[in-house]
């Protein structure tokens, strides 16, 4: 990689972004570009910043494509779900309307009801994630 070199002025842009952004896998990518581009080896970066020799070339070639804008573009997207947004919102209906006392029950509904299987330990992160909470019943006295 001693075929790639920074300008003086892109070194100073680059660390100028690097103080101002807050998110640390930036921050790693702007790392890995002065360091290559002031003579550091890929081996050399990947051990510094703890991170595999792969990544490091895959960072420099979008740099060298597409300069700060590509090296910064974060083009991950999170896994969706098993419902889709409608089915969500009907649920969220069905059970703010009714109370289940397990878990297993609300798999056994939608199962039922949107033919979507979910493990118990499935559905119990999803509805976290949707905000829902497990209340333990109490006995009251007759």
């Amino acid at each position: 990689m001693t075929d790639f070199k920074l300008t003086q002025d892109e070194i100073s842009s680059l660390k100028v972004t690097h103080r101002t952004t807050r998110k640390k896998r930036e921050a790693d990518r702007i790392k890995t570009i002065i360091l290559l581009g002031t003579g550091w080896s890929v081996r050399e970066v990947a051990e510094v910043l703890m991170l595999d020799d792969d990544t490091i070339r895959n960072y420099l070639s979008r740099y060298k494509e597409g300069k700060l804008e590509l090296l910064l573009k974060d083009s991950h997207k999170g896994y969706g779900g098993k419902l889709s947004k409608s089915e969500i919102v009907q649920l969220d209906d069905h059970l703010n309307n009714n109370t289940y006392g397990r878990t297993q029950d609300i798999v056994f509904h939608v199962s039922k009801h949107f033919k979507v299987k979910y493990s118990i330990s499935g559905m119990r992160d999803f509805l976290h994630r949707i905000g829902y909470a497990y209340k333990k019943p109490k006995l009251t006295p007759p």
